[in-house]
């Protein structure tokens, strides 16, 4: 009689090790199971949590950025308020600092005309009655112009109101011939004389102005005649030359010195 191998009592002995050994490798292959699906669904909310709070942190920089932009536009805002202040408070410093040299030239001006006009009512060692006060001749933009004023003035005790006429010509030659002509025609007007009327002074033109006029071509000057006939008031005559270079070079340089003071 034959036996099978399985029937033999060492196989019969190792059955139960072998069920054991694969109950605890199937138990391990669980529990490792187990433990995987563990890790996994571990790492999935660890994950899933991570990018919870990267989210979060993700809106909380950009609404920090959004206020950092706002509170930043508010500091540009006020900026340019700032500068545009700055900007305002310089122009205004240089316009009060321009009102102030206009003031101070205005001042250094009206010191000029106070004494100017305080020779003319008070001179020193002046003698009484009528005379020229001053006479400015100046060169024009043109070759051949001329720009003119005069002042005439009296110095009396009693200053009575005078009333004349004034009359200004130029003598020269023309073609090797003397020559005089009325300034007052050269100047456009239609009287050779100019009426006065005055207590203290009177300037011709009104207000310091000038008379602008031009000599013919061919003609050179020599002297400025001045003549004044006042007939009420205080009756006189006076009669005045004045060469015409050299009151041409003294108003033309003391005109150059009073832009420079300018």
């Amino acid at each position: 009689m034959s036996i099978k191998p399985d029937d033999s009592p060492c196989s019969n002995s190792l059955r139960p090790h072998r069920r054991l050994g694969k109950a605890m490798y199937l138990a391990l292959l669980i529990l490792l199971a187990g433990l995987l699906a563990c890790f996994y669904f571990w790492g999935e909310h660890s994950a899933d949590d991570r990018s919870y709070q990267l989210e979060q942190l993700k809106l909380q920089l950009q609404e920090r950025n959004e206020a950092l932009a706002e509170q930043n536009q508010d500091y540009l805002h006020k900026i340019t308020l700032l500068e545009s202040a700055r900007k305002i408070d310089k122009l205004a410093l240089e316009s009060i600092r321009g009102i102030v040299r206009g003031l101070e030239d205005e001042k250094a001006g009206l010191k000029k005309e106070l004494a100017f006009y305080r020779n003319i009512i008070a001179p020193e060692d002046a003698d009484p009655g009528v005379r020229v006060h001053t006479l400015d001749l100046l060169s024009g933009d043109d070759t051949g112009r001329f720009r003119f004023r005069l002042m005439v003035s009296q110095v009396s005790r009693s200053n009575p109101f005078l009333r004349g006429s004034l009359s200004v010509s130029i003598t020269g030659l023309m073609n090797n011939e003397q020559k005089t002509l009325s300034l007052f025609k050269l100047a456009g007007l239609d009287n050779p004389s100019h009426p006065l009327g005055f207590r203290y002074f009177q300037s011709l033109p009104e207000n310091r102005d000038y008379f602008d006029f031009e000599l013919p071509d061919g003609f050179s000057p020599k002297l400025i005649l001045v003549s004044v006939k006042i007939r009420s008031g205080s009756i006189q005559q006076l009669k005045e030359e004045f060469d015409w270079d050299k009151e041409l070079s003294t108003s033309n340089q003391s005109e150059l010195e009073a832009e420079l003071d300018i």
